[in-house]
């Protein structure tokens, strides 16, 4: 999904991957994380990207958005020359120091503005869910029937 453009590049959302995921060592705690493709301007000229439609210079970017905090995380970048990207990068950890403030329209602020419009502020709607929750939802509606069989509610 094209989302901005600039003199340089035109930027992509890869509405695929990118989405709701639990915040490393939380339990209860979401973030988004988003893979955006970079394409030359030159090269770009449809609002959505095939690679099919060109198999020339691109760059990947991965980043982790904190809606809740206003605060982006660079995870990594990949250049991608003549074909599709190899699944041999090496991302960033992820780290609760490396969160960083965003600076007014730079690429990082069009990045979490996008992400933000796609998915909005919290995930509460969203109906992704974890095996955790859909377990944890089948026990709470298994114990919720055995209460009121007994007529404790």
């Amino acid at each position: 999904m094209k989302f901005a453009e600039d003199s340089s590049y035109v930027y992509y959302l890869d509405k695929q991957d990118s989405g709701w995921v639990r915040r490393p060592y939380t339990f209860d705690k979401y973030i988004l994380e988003a893979w955006v493709k970079m394409v030359p301007y030159e090269y770009a000229g449809e609002d959505i990207y095939s690679p099919e439609m060109d198999d020339s210079h691109y760059f990947l970017e991965h980043y982790l958005v904190d809606p809740q905090n206003r605060k982006i995380q660079f995870l990594c970048e990949i250049e991608v020359e003549g074909g599709r990207p190899q699944n041999n990068v090496k991302q960033l950890k992820y780290d609760h120091n490396n969160w960083e403030s965003l600076i007014p329209e730079s690429v990082e602020d069009i990045v979490y503005h996008a992400v933000i419009d796609k998915y909005g502020t919290s995930n509460e709607n969203n109906t992704w869910k974890t095996i955790d929750d859909v377990i944890e939802g089948l026990f709470t509606a298994r114990v919720l029937k055995e209460v009121i069989k007994m007529g404790k509610l």
